[in-house]
């Protein structure tokens, strides 16, 4: 391939639209170190739901704090969802994000950073996109085949250009599904008042909800979102709510962001099939396109 690739119409719109998807997620794989025993979703044969499922997600997502209930520290919800998260190791999820677009898909993880493995199936207005990380390879499954190869490789090699495809739109992706990562800003976000006790998926679950600074809700956003300055954020509101289950395991999370002369964005996750085997493997390498590094 020749630079040639980058600057043509087709590729540009792909690489856009594939940047776009991820975006509008605004939503990121569990924990582990490099010798996490997981086990291993063929990306041939995904078990996940399918995007249509995602979009059939509960809606409740609280835009205030409870009247009343117990409080509960960000730091100790954080330490249990971590605990939780290490202990069952791999999840499968389901995620609808509306705003600009509306957003639906659904995914399995495993690991954490960047030796963490992923695969989602988003559905953008029309288009059907895929998303398969293995590691520190990232590809991006076009609408539209370029070069007869479904598959393009994104790399996240700062010197690359291509890398900002990488930082900007799968930066939301990948915390969506890395539990102890989202525990992490849990941790930093202050109190959260038991709301409710509600079965989500089979499982007793206890809501929690907080109304952190905007500048730490937006760390379970997208890349976008976290790049706000402080004076983008003034008059910003942010409610975040967890469902938890006795084993400490999160089972759903929404996210309610509003800011000045924007319309709401709305992340709704839910977590399921805790600690069951998956594998995420690569495309085959004849269907993966991958521009030439320091390509404009």
């Amino acid at each position: 391939m020749t630079a040639s690739l980058t600057r043509s119409h087709p590729a540009r719109a792909t690489l856009a639209l594939a940047a776009a998807s991820a975006l509008v997620l605004g939503v990121a794989a569990c924990s582990g170190d490099d010798d996490d025993p997981f086990a291993k979703v063929d990306t041939s044969r995904p078990t996940t739901t399918t995007a249509a499922t995602a979009a059939d997600l509960p809606t409740d997502a609280p835009t205030a704090l409870p009247e009343s209930g117990a409080k509960v520290q960000g730091a100790a919800l954080a330490r249990r969802i971590t605990a939780g998260a290490h202990d069952k190791r791999t999840v499968a999820f389901d995620v609808l994000a509306t705003g600009a677009e509306t957003v639906a898909g659904s995914g399995v993880a495993q690991g954490s950073g960047d030796s963490s493995q992923l695969k989602v199936d988003v559905k953008v207005g029309s288009q059907d996109l895929g998303i398969v990380k293995t590691g520190g390879a990232v590809y991006f499954k076009t609408p539209t085949p370029l070069n007869g190869k479904p598959w393009l490789r994104v790399s996240s090699d700062p010197k690359d250009p291509l890398s900002r495809i990488y930082s900007q739109a799968f930066l939301g992706l990948d915390t969506v599904a890395d539990v102890p990562r989202i525990a992490t800003f849990v941790g930093d976000m202050g109190t959260f008042t038991e709301a409710a006790k509600e079965p989500v998926d089979g499982a007793e679950t206890t809501k929690y909800v907080a109304q952190p600074p905007p500048a730490k809700a937006v760390r379970l956003l997208s890349g976008p979102y976290q790049a706000l300055t402080d004076q983008s954020l003034k008059g910003a509101k942010a409610t975040v709510s967890l469902w938890v289950d006795g084993d400490g395991l999160l089972r759903r999370t929404a996210v309610v962001f509003t800011m000045r002369n924007a319309p709401p964005a709305k992340t709704l996750v839910s977590y399921k099939n805790w600690g069951q085997p998956v594998t995420v493997t690569p495309p085959p390498a004849g269907q993966v396109l991958t521009p030439p590094t320091g390509a404009p």
